[in-house]
C-alpha cells in the first residue's frame, strides 16, 4: 500500500506551470491522507506546502541555475546537482520502498 509520495520539482513556489502542477499535486496528496515529501532545490516556498503537517519539506536551498552568478557551477549543477543528489539519496534511503511512488516535474 502507498503512504508515502516524494515529489521532485526544480522549484517550490508555484511560478511556472510544471512548478504549480507540482505543487498542487502535492497539497491535494497530503489532504487525501498521504505523507508527502517535496523535494526541490530552491527554498521560496508557496503557502500551500507550508498548510499542511503531511508535507515535509526537503530544500537544497540552492539558487535556481539561470540566477546563479557563477555561470560555471550553473553550468555545472545543470548537468549534475551532487549536493541534490547525495540529499534526495538520504531521503529515500529513510522511505519503504514498497510504500513509495516517486513523482518528477520540472
Amino acid at each position: 500500500m502507498i503512504k508515502n509520495v516524494v515529489i521532485i520539482s526544480d522549484l517550490s513556489n508555484a511560478d511556472t506551470g510544471g512548478t504549480a502542477v507540482a505543487v498542487d499535486t502535492a497539497y491535494l496528496l497530503a489532504r487525501n491522507g498521504l505523507n508527502v515529501y517535496f523535494f526541490s532545490g530552491e527554498g521560496k516556498l508557496d503557502t500551500r506546502l507550508t498548510a499542511s503537517s503531511k508535507i515535509k519539506i526537503i530544500s537544497t536551498g540552492q539558487k535556481h541555475i539561470l540566477y546563479d552568478k557563477n555561470r560555471f557551477r550553473a553550468f555545472v549543477n545543470g548537468i549534475y546537482n551532487l549536493r541534490a543528489a547525495r540529499a534526495l539519496k538520504d531521503l529515500l534511503g529513510t522511505l519503504d520502498p514498497d510504500q513509495t511512488v516517486v513523482h518528477v516535474h520540472s
